[in-house]
């Protein structure tokens, strides 16, 4: 079949790590193919902020990896996914115990030989390599990890990972405004939900105050760590919140 469309890779590798499972992230250097102004106009603006539509990509040999649910993208190759139905005879069949998929939760195992690719974003990915260590973060930036990883829900918002193993965050803001803050014996005192990922060695309490507002006391409570770890902390995250809630209140106006 004869095409002008050319053949070669379109992404620039940013990132890799891994063993028998290979995790990179890829970027695509532009976006030109959109044709609508609208969305032309959305994303020039993206992208002349710096920003750049990223892909997570996945090359198994004879591995497996876990994914969070629904975002696969495309694969190729001989790889098995554990939620995958088998119709037979009117019963339908999961390819694997269905007491692991249970356990899994929204989390799906593809194993085989092969790569998978990843839904795309302009939000930033990240790759951490955990070596006998456990970590609590945010249920929403999990994206995947090693199978080797141990996943444990805690509540509805947080996840906690041991093992051995790389995993994959997908970052609410740029990784560039990301704060590492290492505790040593010390105690780190949060005024908002800027924590996404912790050490679970590092223990947590809450102080409560009072201010008076109008002739009325108005109680805060503040989050405090404390301990040996590190933290992963996002300053900036209320800052794109409040312009999300200002802008969703202006196209309701323009209604």
């Amino acid at each position: 079949m004869r095409s002008n469309i050319e053949t070669k890779n379109k992404l620039t590798l940013v990132a890799e790590l891994g063993n028998e499972s290979k995790f990179q992230i890829l970027k695509y250097n532009e976006l030109s193919g959109i044709n609508r102004v609208d969305s032309v106009s959305a994303i020039k603006a993206i992208e002349n902020s710096g920003q750049r539509l990223k892909q997570v990509r996945i090359l198994l040999n004879e591995s497996a990896v876990k994914i969070q649910n629904n975002e696969l993208s495309y694969m190729k190759g001989y790889i098995e996914r554990n939620d995958l139905v088998h119709e037979y005879k009117g019963i339908k069949k999961l390819i694997f115990d269905s007491k692991q998929v249970i356990a899994r939760k929204n989390k799906t195992i593809f194993k085989g030989t092969g790569e998978i690719l990843l839904k795309s974003s302009f939000s930033d990915f990240t790759l951490i390599e955990l070596v006998d260590e456990e970590i609590i973060i945010s249920d929403s930036i999990f994206y995947a990890c090693d199978e080797e990883i141990n996943i444990t829900s805690i509540n509805d918002k947080e996840l906690k990972l041991n093992g051995n193993g790389v995993v994959v965050l997908k970052l609410p803001v740029s990784e560039k405004e990301i704060i590492r803050c290492k505790l040593f014996n010390d105690k780190l005192t949060v005024n908002e939900d800027l924590v996404i990922l912790k050490s679970n060695s590092i223990n947590i309490s809450y102080e409560k105050y009072e201010n008076e507002i109008e002739d009325e006391i108005v109680e805060y409570v503040n989050t405090v760590y404390y301990g040996i770890g590190e933290l992963w902390l996002l300053p900036t995250r209320s800052i794109y919140d409040k312009y999300v809630k200002i802008n969703c209140c202006l196209e309701e106006c323009d209604k």
